[in-house]
């Protein structure tokens, strides 16, 4: 998922820019919409301000009380560090939620799937991972179940 809409600026540079009301209020919508769809155990967020408060919104959203676990290496990470990332954190936890930011969550995307979605902020992607082993996860090792951007669902 990239992280929701964001304040232009912020006094404490980009790490620090937090979500809009709107953002904020799209990744809770998120929450519902997905609550049905798949039991997140376990999000991994780039640390940024943005992120975290996109998971804790989705998780409200959910009703959840998964576990947000920070992790720095996202943040300006491209798409072969979050997949690694994600291979780390699904293996250990199963169903896993990524925030983070783009070129490089569309990057991954693209990486795992082939497909191109654009990644406008709070738009998340489900993806089905066919693998028998987590050495296995490299290019086309996956497929998109259901992709929901803030104006709905896109298909899947």
């Amino acid at each position: 998922m990239r992280h929701g809409q964001t304040e232009d600026t912020s006094t404490g540079g980009d790490y620090l820019r937090a979500l809009t009301p709107r953002g904020r209020a799209e990744a809770e919508a998120m929450g519902q919409t997905w609550k049905s769809l798949v039991d997140i155990r376990r999000c991994v967020v780039s640390g940024a301000e943005r992120t975290r408060q996109t998971a804790e919104a989705v998780q409200a959203g959910a009703q959840s009380s998964f576990e947000i676990v920070e992790r720095r290496d996202l943040y300006l990470g491209g798409s072969e560090t979050l997949c690694d990332v994600l291979a780390q954190e699904v293996a250990a936890t199963g169903v896993t939620l990524l925030v983070a930011h783009n070129p490089g969550i569309g990057g991954a995307l693209r990486r795992l799937t082939g497909e191109r979605i654009a990644f406008a902020p709070g738009t998340a992607v489900l993806i089905a991972l066919h693998l028998e082993n987590w050495s296995e996860l490299g290019p086309g090792c996956g497929s998109v179940r259901t992709c929901w951007s803030p104006g709905g669902r896109l298909g899947g």
